[in-house]
């Protein structure tokens, strides 16, 4: 399904609603994310991880490794589309 950019009020408030909503979602997940570091092992890991990624923030660098602790190549859409 392509993109279509909104172009009415409704279609740019509805828009705004859903990315507000997914904004939500995703505190949520880095939330749970960081509560769920409870050993000391979990926490190497993260550290190991985030060594690996170390330009990014650290906001960054638990989202990359909740989708993948062993990430080692890490770019924006663009650049891999």
């Amino acid at each position: 399904m392509a993109y279509k950019k909104p172009t009415t009020d409704a279609e740019r408030a509805q828009a705004a609603a859903v990315r507000q909503e997914k904004l939500a979602a995703l505190q949520d997940r880095l939330a749970e994310q960081v509560l769920s570091i409870t050993t000391g092992e979990q926490w190497a890991a993260w550290l190991r991880s985030a060594g690996r990624l170390h330009s990014y923030s650290w906001g960054y660098t638990m989202m990359i490794a909740m989708q993948k602790l062993e990430a080692t190549k890490v770019a924006g859409y663009k650049q891999w589309a």
